[in-house]
This record gives structure tokens, sequence and C-alpha cells, in this order.
């Protein structure tokens, strides 16, 4: 991988499943109270739909099971289809893109790789060519290390010492 390659690499936003069961009280802490009765009336608008649509009443069965599994024991918002649901009702709820991020993240979680692999700062081109430098002395040290392992190993005492 290149250089360019390997900062393009930590500069990708990755998302990650949180697995959580989300209830209505975790969506209620999440948001402001304004932003909390828009997403649960939104929820219950979408459950009393009275279309005689087949997506449409499918949509509200959805709902409906969505607000009861959230309101007893809570529901993974992790998966695609949930996410997608979430969508759906931000659009028909006209949420903000600030709400809906909210709510989305209860299920996924969005961050850059290098957040995840412990960087302190955002990495640049510089400070990536300074760590393959870093790699490939260190990797040039260790094969060093491991030869002259390896003729201590072989050594029988007599003769010139093996040199490191």
């Amino acid at each position: 991988m290149t250089n360019q390659e390997r900062l393009a690499h930590l500069l990708e936003i990755v998302e990650k499943p949180t697995n959580n069961l989300v209830t209505i009280s975790s969506i209620r802490d999440k948001l402001t109270p304004e932003s909390y009765q828009l997403v649960l009336s939104t929820i219950a608008t979408a459950k009393a739909s009275k279309s005689t649509d087949v997506s449409a009443i499918a949509e509200a069965a959805e709902m409906e099971a969505l607000f009861i599994s959230m309101s007893v024991n809570g529901l993974s918002l992790s998966s695609p289809l949930r996410q997608d649901a979430l969508d759906r009702l931000a659009v028909s709820g006209k949420w903000s893109p600030a709400v809906r991020d909210e709510v989305k993240a209860l299920g996924v979680t969005r961050q850059t790789r290098w957040q995840i692999e412990g960087y302190a700062i955002q990495p640049t081109l510089t400070i990536v060519e300074n760590e393959t430098k870093k790699a490939v002395v260190k990797q040039t040290a260790t094969d060093r290390w491991n030869v002259f392992i390896d003729a201590m190993d072989a050594w029988d005492g007599s003769g010139d010492e093996p040199v490191l």
C-alpha cells in the first residue's frame, strides 16, 4: 500500500454497529425535548397509518412492532434495515439531519479509521511517510537482530564471535 493509499485508508469513515437495545427512554435521553417529541410523533403517525396501500400497511406494522419493542425491552437499531427505516422516518417526519444522525448513532457509530486506530490527531501525508520510514528502519533492525541471534545459537564458543 502506498503512503497516499494508507492515508486515504486512515481517513475513511467506518461504521460500527453498537448492537445496543434502544428504548424510547434512551432516545429521550439523547435528544432535546423538542426533538424527542418530533421523533415520537413521527413513529406514532407512521404506526397509525390508515392507508390501504400494501407497502404503507407493512410500514405501519413495522412501526407498531418497533414502538412496542422499544417501549418494553428495547430494540437494536444496528441492522441496515433498521437504519433505512430511520432514514424513512426522518424524511416523513422532517427531522433535521442532526436529529436523524443522533437517533441513528444509537445503532451505528461512525468514526474515521484514524480515530479508531488511536491517532491523537488527523494524520497527514507527512505523518504517514514518517511512519513508513520508521517501520522500514524497525524491520531492518529486527531482521539484523534475528540473524545475530541465529548466529549466536549456532556459535560453539570457538573462533570469532558473531557480530551484531
